[in-house]
This record gives structure tokens, sequence and C-alpha cells, in this order.
């Protein structure tokens, strides 16, 4: 919604939306909490994002390992660093 007035909302759900926001653009520290939220947010979306990432890496090498493939053959089919690999190898083999 490019215009912003009040008169402009057509729902029960945009209108508490807009009164929300309202409320923040006026109020400063307001205003300075949610950019913080906000920002925390994004940061454990990204943490998460990064972990889900670096679990699937390791599940894949895990089951690459079980087909007897050699660490050059895993970053190669994955496409990453040898050394990234073999550090996953090696986490693997401590876990057991």
């Amino acid at each position: 919604m490019e215009d912003t007035k009040k008169e402009k909302v057509k729902n029960d759900t945009l209108r508490t939306i807009h009164s929300m926001v309202s409320v923040v653009k006026q109020n400063k520290k307001v205003s300075v909490e949610y950019m913080k939220i906000y920002e925390k947010e994004q940061m454990l979306r990204e943490i998460g994002f990064e972990e889900g990432r670096s679990d699937m890496l390791v599940q894949l090498v895990s089951t690459k390992l079980e087909k007897q493939k050699t660490v050059r053959i895993i970053a190669e089919e994955l496409e990453q660093d040898e050394g990234i690999i073999q550090k996953i190898i090696e986490k693997l083999k401590s876990e057991k």
C-alpha cells in the first residue's frame, strides 16, 4: 500500500497493521526498539539457515563416505574445498 493514509485502509487486518505502523513511526523509542528486534530476527534466521546448510553438508558427506568415496571425489561432487570435507570427516569419526 503506497498511500498509507488511514482513509485508504479497506479491512480490519490492514487497519490494525496501519495503526501499529503509525505508533512506531510516531514514537522514536518504539521505532528504535522495533529495529533492534527486526535485526535480531534477521540474524537468527541467517544463523538458522547456515546451521541447516551445515547439517545438510555433514549428512551428504556421511552418505558419500558410506559409498566409499574419497575426500577428493566428495569435494568435487559437493563443490566444496577438500579441507572442509576432511574436517567434516574428522568430526564424523570423532562422533562414532
